[in-house]
């Protein structure tokens, strides 16, 4: 991993990897990759699972680019890892005290703003990682 002050996060071992123009990527590209993560909020509002979009992207468009596979597989790992952090913080409201379910709150506002600011990383062409993602697809 190497990290670019401002171009966000790029795996090592795809810094040399050639993509479509010498390096840069295509617009339909970084559109599948924005999509990966905005697919996660619009999913999330229809039939309330998050994982189904980026799911969706991966299954279909992961042999076609690095870029759009990798957008994908961490909006997939992330939005997994909200629905174990959600059950987590539910649970402990229904053992312990009501009032904790406000961090049921907390992860989604968590989660709704982290997906937004990395599609708009993603519409730039930058490669992006999720925090506190759990690893399910590596």
């Amino acid at each position: 991993m190497a990290e670019n002050p401002g171009r966000g996060w790029i795996p090592s071992t795809l810094e040399s990897a050639k993509e479509p123009s010498e390096g840069r990527l295509e617009a339909d590209q970084r559109l599948w990759g924005t999509l990966a993560h905005l697919l996660a909020l619009a999913s999330c509002v229809l039939a309330g699972l998050s994982f189904i979009g980026p799911l969706v992207v991966y299954i279909l468009k992961h042999k076609d680019s690095q870029f759009i596979a990798h957008h994908a597989r961490e909006a997939l790992n992330f939005h997994l890892s909200l629905l174990v952090y959600t059950a987590t913080t539910i649970a402990l409201a229904w053992l312990i005290s009501d009032y904790l379910a406000i961090l049921t709150v907390g992860v989604a506002v968590f989660g709704v703003a982290t997906t937004a600011r990395n599609a708009l990383l993603a519409h730039r062409g930058e490669w992006v990682r999720y925090p506190l993602s759990l690893k399910f697809l590596p």
